[in-house]
C-alpha cells in the first residue's frame, strides 16, 4: 500500500504544479493582450492609412480644431507638422 500512496502523493503534487503554471501563463497572456493592444492598433491604422491613400505628404488636415501639413506616413505614425 505503501507504493500506491507514494505514486498518489506524487499525482497530486504534479497536479498542483500544473494548475499553477496555468494560472502564470494565463496572467503572463493576458498582461501581454493588454501591453500590445494598442501597438497592434496602431499598426492595423496605419497599414489601412498606407494603402487607402487618404492623405499624402503636403496635405493640411484638421484633427480635433488644430491643423497641420502632413509629413510622413508610416505603418505606425502619421507625421504632422503644425503651424
Amino acid at each position: 500500500m505503501g507504493v500506491f500512496r507514494d505514486v498518489g502523493e506524487i499525482a497530486v503534487v504534479q497536479i498542483v504544479v500544473i494548475v499553477a503554471l496555468a494560472w502564470v501563463l494565463g496572467f503572463i497572456g493576458v498582461g501581454l493582450g493588454f501591453a500590445l493592444k494598442d501597438y497592434a492598433g496602431s499598426l492595423i491604422a496605419g497599414t489601412v492609412s498606407l494603402y487607402e491613400n487618404r492623405y499624402r505628404p503636403g496635405d493640411w488636415v484638421s484633427i480635433d480644431g488644430a491643423y497641420g501639413e502632413v509629413q510622413s506616413i508610416n505603418l505606425r505614425t502619421l507625421s504632422i507638422l503644425t503651424p
